[in-house]
């Protein structure tokens, strides 16, 4: 996170995670003083397994549950290359609000 510069993002962005898996990314959003965050993830298995305070959503990253223009970051983590394909059908500026 510090690489793609998290320090100097606003504290109360509104913060989505695709791919969030366990939460291991929503943790470590919480280390950098994030507390609006969500994670979303194809697996329940997986989110069942996070045990932190954010909401997590069993959905398919082109099917986000989320209104349009309603967070400011969405963020991928960790595994990303093995949902690569995934990813790149998708345009996640619909849920972004560009600040």
């Amino acid at each position: 996170l510090s690489a793609v510069g998290a320090t100097q993002w606003d504290p109360s962005s509104k913060i989505v995670e695709i791919f969030c898996g366990r939460g291991n990314g929503l943790c470590a959003l919480e280390t950098f003083g994030f507390t609006n965050i969500e994670g979303v993830d194809l697996s329940p298995r997986l989110i069942n397994d996070y045990r932190g305070p954010y909401p997590c959503h069993v959905a398919d990253c082109r099917a986000l549950p989320f209104n349009n223009e309603s967070k400011d970051i969405v963020i991928v983590q960790g595994g990303f290359i093995l949902h690569a394909p995934i990813f790149a059908l998708f345009n996640f500026s619909e849920f972004t609000t560009g600040n």
